[in-house]
C-alpha cells in the first residue's frame, strides 16, 4: 500500500500515520517507495552495548524505568542483539521509536513522529 504524502500521512516504519491519528499498516515490499522521515532518523548504532546478557536488565525492570520515564502503549524487542527498542507514545503523546542501552536504560537513539 502506498500512501501519498499529499494525503496528509507521513510514514514511519512499516505504518503510515494520518491527520486525525488514522494508522494503516504498509507492507514491508513497499518500503522503497516513500521515504518520508529525514535521512538523520536512520536506525540507531549497530551496538548498544558489549556487555553479556547476564549482565542486562531484565525485560520487566527495562519496562518499569522506561514507564517511570514517561513512556507508555509501547511494543518491546530486542535488536541487533546489543539494544532494547521500543514503539509507543512518549509523556508529550508523540509517537516515537526508541533504542536503548540495556545494561543501564540509557537512551541511545530516538526517532520522533512530528
Amino acid at each position: 500500500m502506498f500512501i501519498p504524502m499529499s494525503a496528509g500521512c507521513i510514514r514511519w516504519l512499516t505504518v503510515a500515520v494520518c491527520s486525525l491519528g488514522v494508522i494503516f499498516p504498509v507492507a514491508a515490499a513497499d518500503h522503497t517507495k516513500s521515504a518520508s522521515l529525514p535521512a538523520s532518523s536512520s536506525v540507531a548504532k549497530k551496538e548498544c552495548t558489549d556487555q553479556p546478557v547476564s549482565e542486562w536488565l531484565s525485560e520487566e525492570e527495562f519496562k518499569l524505568l522506561i514507564r517511570h520515564r514517561g513512556y507508555k502503549n509501547f511494543k518491546f524487542k530486542i535488536v541487533y542483539n546489543s539494544c532494547y527498542e521500543i514503539y509507543g507514545m512518549d509523556a508529550q503523546d508523540q509517537l516515537i521509536e526508541a533504542y536503548f542501552n540495556p545494561v543501564n536504560a540509557k537512551l541511545n537513539r530516538l526517532n520522533t513522529i512530528k
